[in-house]
């Protein structure tokens, strides 16, 4: 009698990864070493590691075995990613390959094409849900996310990038404090606040109802007069930007059909050389509908109505190392969950929840909606 498909599901493999600039890798040699330990054959690419300094020595120290990109992709039963594959990747994809990667399908309609016809089990990690409704792997992301976008903000305040030439931490000694407003009191938001707090600047953070202001409360009640705390309304939204130098949009979910809440017209209420960040960095107008285009770690801004825009939509690919530590420390464990559920053939809750193509259908809800939107569906 033949073993199950399940039980043949041997081999993992680790590509670099091509997308432009990335230097990030989705496994150190330690979690390598954990999944040989196993019983899995794990394959990785020749100098996946360089980008943060970590040589092939390393992992073949780990158990693993080198091999160029041909290999890793076509030996494979289950190709690991950091980010989502780019179109020259797109040829190696096939029937009862897995996948696995912060995929973005939802914002990216050629990938979900690609793996529609290619029938490529494909899961993204910002989808794996918990019972209680967390997403545990979208925190490490997130909170680098919102450090990142709160450094940056600050730092597009100087006079040479247009902004209004203002440094934070010296209200103490006469200087004007810098005001910002932080709109989101989740991973992201709550680690700009942090930030910006840790800066000196004075923050007035926004959260979505009252059990998220209790939160806060509990989390940042220790910053005082540095610190303002309310419910999110129209009225508050408006009065608090106005005031402000800086601005960190950190909503959740922004996309083509959100509705818009920092509107053209209080963009126009802010000062000429106030700064505005969207950290969460969506689809489409969404909630910010300034934000026409994103911006880059390398051209960060735009200027519209005075007022700089920032949209990065990559923060943690400039702290490559710290983003890749965080990243082992916090999924590895999810994903050896879901690795050993798919060579047993049992389902992890976890990770199915964060499943999104097989076997040529659309299985999540919010690439299906907006699927349905570019009118592509299965």
């Amino acid at each position: 009698m033949s073993e199950p498909q399940s039980m043949r599901l041997k081999t993992i493999g680790v590509p670099k990864e091509i997308r432009g600039g990335e230097r990030r890798v989705i496994l150190l040699p330690k979690s390598v070493e954990e999944l040989v330990k196993r019983g899995w054959r794990v394959i990785v690419e020749r100098g996946a590691g360089g980008g943060i300094s970590v040589g092939d020595s390393a992992y073949q120290q780990a158990g693993a075995q080198i091999e160029d990109t041909e290999a890793v992709w076509t030996l494979a039963d289950i190709v690991v990613k950091y980010k989502a594959p780019v179109p020259e990747e797109f040829r190696f994809f096939r029937r009862g390959l897995t996948l696995t990667g912060i995929l973005h399908a939802e914002g990216d309609p050629v990938l979900t094409a690609a793996l529609l016809e290619s029938n490529v089990a494909a899961y993204s990690y910002e989808f794996f849900q918990t019972a209680d409704g967390c997403f545990p792997l979208a925190v490490a992301g997130g909170r680098i996310a919102g450090r990142m976008a709160a450094l940056y903000g600050v730092w597009l305040l100087q006079a040479h990038h247009g902004g209004l030439g203002k440094a934070p931490g010296f209200q103490h000694d006469g200087a004007d404090a810098v005001n910002c407003v932080v709109i989101g009191s989740g991973n992201v938001g709550g680690a700009a606040t942090e930030a910006l707090l840790a800066l000196g600047c004075r923050v007035t953070l926004l959260t979505s109802g009252i059990d998220g202001q209790n939160r806060a409360e509990a989390r940042f009640g220790a910053y005082g007069d540095n610190l303002g705390i309310q419910i999110n309304s129209g009225d508050v939204l408006a009065s608090s930007i106005a005031a402000s130098d800086l601005v960190i949009g950190a909503v959740l979910i922004s996309t083509f059909d959100t509705a818009p809440m920092v509107t053209e017209d209080v963009v126009r209420s802010m000062r000429a050389g106030s700064v505005l960040v969207d950290a969460t960095a969506g689809y489409g107008g969404g909630y910010m509908p300034t934000f026409d285009r994103q911006t880059s770690l390398e051209s960060p801004l735009f200027a519209k109505h005075g007022v700089l825009h920032c949209k990065i939509d990559n923060y943690p690919a400039a702290v490559p190392a710290t983003a890749v530590q965080l990243v082992n420390t916090i999924y590895t464990p999810y994903l050896i969950v879901l690795l050993e559920s798919l060579r047993t053939g049992t389902e992890d809750p976890v990770s199915q929840r964060g499943l999104v193509t097989c076997d040529g259908k659309i299985v999540h809800a919010e690439v299906l909606r907006h699927a349905k939107h570019w009118k592509l569906s299965r």
